[in-house]
């Protein structure tokens, strides 16, 4: 097995971390793109709030509703969707 040069080393290991930071970055970005896309189609009449109504045929999210009303105002904005959908158990509602 061939050794890698000393220079090489210490050079490699900034542009995986750099790789690293980049792709968590873009995860993130796209993660936050498909819960405002999923968002946008749930709010039927497109005033910017989710009611339990609109999360129906979608159990694994209306059950968590109530936990992620965090201003308790019957309505889910997209900070609080987005919350949502990292609490354990709503991923499967999204199929």
């Amino acid at each position: 097995m061939a050794s890698i040069p000393r220079r090489s080393r210490f050079t490699t290991l900034p542009v995986i971390a750099a790789a690293a930071v980049f792709s968590t970055a873009f995860l993130t970005a796209t993660a936050f793109a498909n819960a405002m896309g999923m968002f946008e189609t749930l709010d039927e009449d497109r005033n910017g709030r989710l009611v339990p109504e609109e999360l129906e045929g979608k159990p694994a999210l209306g059950a968590r509703f109530v936990e992620a009303d965090l201003n308790r105002d019957g309505e889910l904005s997209l900070p609080e969707f987005e919350a949502m959908l990292a609490l354990p158990g709503a991923a499967p509602g999204l199929e």
